[in-house]
Parts: C-alpha cells; structure tokens; sequence
C-alpha cells in the first residue's frame, strides 16, 4: 500500500515539474523572439475606413497639392505615372495567381 502512495506522489510531481518546465519554455519563446514587423493595411480615413499597403503611403503624394478633382483626373495620372504596370489586380480563389489590368 505504501508503495502504490508513493508511486502516485513521484507520477504526480513528474507530471507538475513537467508542466512547469514547458509553460517556462513557452514564456522564454516569446520574451526572446523578435517580433515580426507588421505587414498589414494601415488605415488611412479613421471615418470612412479606407485601408492602404503600407508600402506606399510614405512615398504617395498629398492629394491637395496634385490638383486631382475628379476620377478622370484620377485615371490620366495613374496613366502617367504607370503606363504598362498592373494597376487593378484580382483572383477568384487564393490559390490562383493574379490577374491584372493596366491603363494601356
């Protein structure tokens, strides 16, 4: 009988010092890795929620001081500034490549 209780009390601490050792594995996981740089859409408009690539928003100009009024005046910049680049990019599924159209 005292056998069975101490076989029980070591199953019991192995068990314990086995949890212990990995939820302290797991924290040091994340105190030491480097966290990853976000890559999502940045909101651009808090009121309407108009998200962009961050890639571009550093580099992209000031709406105001282009002298863009109207969508037409949308499409002969982009012509300009693109030419035969992708400008409007779909795919049905995630698992099929993309599909562009450009101005020209």
């Amino acid at each position: 009988m005292a056998s069975f209780f101490v076989t029980a009390i070591v199953t019991g601490l192995i068990i314990v010092v086995s949890y212990l050792l990995n939820s302290t594995t797991k924290i040091f996981k994340i105190l030491f890795t480097k966290p990853i740089k976000r890559k999502g859409a940045i909101e651009i408009d808090k009121n309407e929620h108009i998200y962009a690539n961050p890639d571009p928003i550093d580099k992209s100009d000031d709406i105001a001081s282009t002298g863009i009024k109207t969508v037409y005046d949308v499409l002969q910049r982009g012509l300009k500034a693109g030419g035969d680049r992708p400008q409007f990019s779909y795919r049905y599924s995630s698992n099929e490549p993309f599909k562009s159209y450009t101005y020209k």
